[in-house]
C-alpha cells in the first residue's frame, strides 16, 4: 500500500470518450493520473462494453463542438449505470449551456484546450468524493452492525 493511503483508497477506473487520442496522452501526463486506471474508447457506442467490462467510474466525454452529442452520450450512460460520474468537456460554453449539461446529470463541464490543471483538479475533486462516498458507506454499515436488532427476543 502507498504511504497516505488508507484501505479503503482504490485506484479508480477512467474512460475517456473521444475521436482524439491525444486527450487520453494529456490525462495519463497529469499528476492525479496515478490515482487512476485510464482507458480509451471513440465514441462509438463500443465505450457501453468498456464500460461495463472494467467497472469504469469515471467517464470524461470529449463533446468537441458538439453539446448535443455530449448529452446524448452521457444519457446512454447514466442509463447503463447511474452511479458513473460523467464529465463532459468541449469548446467552451455559455454560463446556461454548461447548467443544462450538469442538470441533466454531467459531474462537471470540462472546457477545452484541456489543461491538465484544471483537469487534474477536477478528477482530484471526484476521487475524493467518491472517498467520502465509500467512506460514508463503510460507517453506516458499523452503525447498522453495532445498532442492530438480529438475535433480540423480546415478548409483550
Amino acid at each position: 500500500m502507498e504511504p497516505g493511503r488508507g484501505p479503503m483508497d482504490a485506484q479508480i477506473n477512467l474512460l475517456i470518450i473521444s475521436d482524439d487520442f491525444s486527450l487520453y496522452e494529456t490525462v495519463k501526463k497529469a499528476p492525479v493520473a496515478e490515482d487512476f486506471n485510464v482507458f480509451f474508447s471513440q465514441s462509438g457506442d463500443a465505450y457501453l462494453d468498456v464500460i461495463r467490462e472494467n467497472g469504469i467510474r469515471v467517464v470524461l466525454v470529449d463533446a468537441g463542438d458538439s453539446p448535443a452529442a455530449g448529452l446524448l452520450i452521457m444519457k446512454k450512460i447514466k442509463r447503463a449505470d447511474a452511479l458513473v460520474d460523467v464529465l463532459v468537456g468541449g469548446d467552451p460554453l455559455g454560463r446556461e449551456a454548461v447548467l443544462d449539461l450538469i442538470h441533466a446529470g454531467a459531474t462537471d463541464f470540462v472546457p477545452k484546450p484541456y489543461e491538465r490543471d484544471i483537469l487534474g483538479d477536477i478528477l482530484r475533486r471526484i476521487s475524493r468524493k467518491r472517498d467520502l462516498r465509500r467512506e460514508t458507506l463503510h460507517l453506516e454499515k458499523r452503525l447498522e452492525r453495532k445498532y442492530s436488532f438480529e438475535g433480540l427476543i423480546s415478548r409483550n
